[in-house]
C-alpha cells in the first residue's frame, strides 16, 4: 500500500471478493440441492450429509462421526445416483467419485479454494 488514501479501495476490493465467493458458494449449494431433489435422491443426500459432513457432525457436538454409518450413507447415496444415471451421470456421480479420490490426500490449498466457491458436499463421505 503506497498511501492511506488507497485503503478504502483495497477494503472495497476485499469485500467484493468475499461477497462474490459467498454468492458463488450459495448458488452452487442451491443448485446441488435442487438437482438432487429433482433426481429423487434428496433423502439419501441429507442422510449422507448428516452422517459424514464435518459441519453437521460439529453441529451435533461430536468430535468425529460414525465411520460405519457414514460409509452406509455414502453407499446409499451412490446407489440412488446410479439408479437414475440419466439424471446424475454427467455431474454428480463423477463429482462424488472425484471428490472422494481428492479427499484421500486433500491439498489444503485446493480445499480452501473450493470451499470459497463450491459446496463440497462430498466432504467426509467415504467408500465402504
Amino acid at each position: 500500500m503506497e498511501s492511506w488514501s488507497e485503503l478504502p479501495q483495497i477494503l472495497l476490493n476485499g469485500i467484493v471478493h468475499v461477497l462474490r465467493s459467498v454468492a458463488a458458494f450459495h448458488s452452487d449449494r442451491s443448485s446441488v440441492e435442487h438437482h438432487v431433489h429433482n433426481g429423487g435422491c434428496i433423502e439419501e443426500f441429507g442422510a449422507a450429509l448428516e452422517a459424514c459432513h464435518p459441519d453437521y457432525i460439529r453441529q451435533r457436538g461430536e468430535v468425529a462421526g460414525d465411520a460405519e454409518a457414514c460409509a452406509k450413507a455414502t453407499a446409499a447415496l451412490h446407489k440412488c445416483f446410479a439408479g437414475n444415471r440419466e439424471w446424475f451421470r454427467h455431474q454428480f456421480i463423477c463429482r462424488l467419485e472425484e471428490g472422494l479420490d481428492q479427499d484421500l490426500k486433500p491439498s489444503p490449498e485446493q480445499v480452501k479454494m473450493e470451499d470459497e466457491t463450491r459446496f463440497r458436499w462430498w466432504t467426509g463421505m467415504n467408500r465402504s
